[in-house]
C-alpha cells in the first residue's frame, strides 16, 4: 500500500510541475534499460480488449442498478479500466514481454488498487480534467519502480 501511495504522491508532485518530463520522468526513464516488451499492436489489442470487456462489465451488471449495488459498478468499472490501460503503456517500452506478464500477475492488487484511486478523479468535477495525465504518471512511478525492484532481486 505504501508503494501505491508513494506513486501517487509522486505523480501529484510531477503533475504540477512544467519541468516534469525533462527534469523528474525523464532520467526515470533513461535509467530503466529498454527492453521494448510491447509494440504499437500490442498496444492496439490491450486497448481494445479493455474497452470490450469495460462494456461487457457494465452490460453484465446493469440488473445490480436495480438492487442498489450498482452504485459500486463505476468504481470498479474505472478501477479495470485504467489498470488495464496504463500498466501496459507505463512498461511497454522498458520491460520484456515476460517481464510484463510476471509484473502484471505479481502486482495484480497494486495495479487495481492504483487504477481504483485514480479513477476516483474522474467522478471529481474538474479534478477529472487532469485525470488523466495524473493517472499516467502514477502508474508509470509505480511500473517502473516495480519493475527496477524486479530486475534488481533476478539479479541478487
Amino acid at each position: 500500500m505504501s508503494a501505491i501511495l508513494d506513486a501517487l504522491a509522486r505523480a501529484l508532485r510531477d503533475l504540477f510541475n512544467l519541468r516534469v518530463l525533462w527534469v523528474v520522468i525523464w532520467p526515470m526513464l533513461v535509467a530503466a534499460a529498454r527492453a521494448s516488451g510491447g509494440s504499437l499492436v500490442g498496444n492496439l489489442w490491450n486497448a481494445l480488449v479493455a474497452l470490450l470487456l469495460f462494456i461487457a462489465l457494465w452490460g453484465v451488471t446493469l440488473p445490480l442498478w436495480l438492487m442498489g449495488v450498482g452504485v459500486l459498478v463505476p468504481f470498479i468499472a474505472a478501477a479495470y479500466l485504467n489498470q488495464r490501460l496504463f500498466r501496459y503503456d507505463a512498461l511497454a517500452e522498458h520491460a520484456s514481454a515476460d517481464e510484463m506478464a510476471a509484473l502484471f500477475k505479481s502486482e495484480r492488487g497494486g495495479w487495481w488498487g492504483l487504477g481504483l484511486l485514480t479513477g476516483l478523479l474522474q467522478f471529481v468535477p474538474l479534478l477529472n480534467l487532469l485525470g488523466p495525465v495524473f493517472a499516467a504518471l502514477a502508474f508509470i512511478h509505480y511500473g517502473l519502480a516495480r519493475l527496477r525492484q524486479q530486475r534488481d532481486a533476478s539479479v541478487a
